[in-house]
């Protein structure tokens, strides 16, 4: 019980990674393993990591919004012109970059539905408890 006060209240400079994966089960929170890649993970800080699940509301129809099927066939006919060749040449890197962004955001609010679910699953296990 000390150890997790001491986690909770910053005590503790670094957490242990069972000891996040035990809290994260325990307070049914999958953010906080999230965070920790996030923030202390050498490889995850170098990642954006989406640490908020946000409502599903918001994120389902942000999702649909960036999964809008003229944005998804504009975006893939110009990746598709761009790997022809197997390569980005330089007066493609600007239009890659701009795709790679767009993939990105759709990655984002997928991995924001994820946590979303991720927490509700963790819920109704706890209701069958």
């Amino acid at each position: 019980v000390s150890s997790l006060a001491d986690y909770e209240l910053g005590n503790t400079k670094v957490v242990p990674v069972d000891k996040v994966v035990l809290m994260a089960d325990l307070y049914n929170s999958p953010e906080l393993l999230n965070m920790y890649c996030a923030e202390v993970c050498p490889i995850g800080c170098r990642k954006e990591v989406v640490t908020d699940a946000g409502s599903l509301e918001k994120t389902t129809l942000s999702l649909l919004n960036l999964l809008d099927k003229d944005s998804m066939t504009r975006f893939m006919g110009r990746l598709t012109r761009i790997a022809i060749d197997g390569k980005v040449s330089e007066e493609e890197s600007a239009e890659m970059n701009e795709i790679v962004a767009y993939l990105n955001e759709v990655k984002k609010k997928v991995d924001e539905l994820n946590l979303f679910y991720d927490k509700c699953k963790g819920a109704m296990t706890n209701d069958v408890r």
